[in-house]
């Protein structure tokens, strides 16, 4: 029994929640997820202590398995060995989002561009995986 609840706290639970966001370079995307000073993550860090960081195509953080940026698309990897502080995380990083996405659609609405951008957005797509 103690090799099981000991294997338990050694379990990293992980979440990946897809940016399916398209917004022109013009809004600077990936500075808005971040906020100033990497403010809007490490807003999600101090409440639930979860590792979080932006990864994936145009993150600028670069794998250390690889040595370069993910092929993946972009997206919030929230990692923490307590299944609750990451729900919590989660729930914080979907409120980032759903913010970025409303301030996006106005951004689109306020400049009108020659491009055809669309103006409704996917919501962003939540993958769960569970490394143990």
């Amino acid at each position: 029994e103690k090799r099981i609840f000991e294997k338990y706290l050694k379990m990293a639970c992980v979440e990946k929640i897809f940016i399916n966001l398209n917004a022109p370079s013009s809004f600077n995307l990936r500075q808005k997820i971040l906020g100033d000073q990497n403010s809007n993550l490490q807003y999600i860090v101090n409440e639930t202590k979860a590792n979080v960081s932006l990864r994936g195509r145009g993150s600028g953080f670069i794998e250390a398995s690889m040595g370069v940026e993910s092929s993946e698309s972009l997206h919030l990897y929230i990692e923490h060995p307590v299944l609750k502080n990451l729900i919590e995380a989660k729930n914080y990083a979907r409120n980032l989002l759903e913010t970025i996405q409303s301030d996006l659609q106005l951004f689109l609405q306020t400049n009108q561009t020659s491009q055809a951008i669309p103006m409704q957005q996917p919501p962003p797509m939540i993958t769960s995986v569970i490394f143990s």
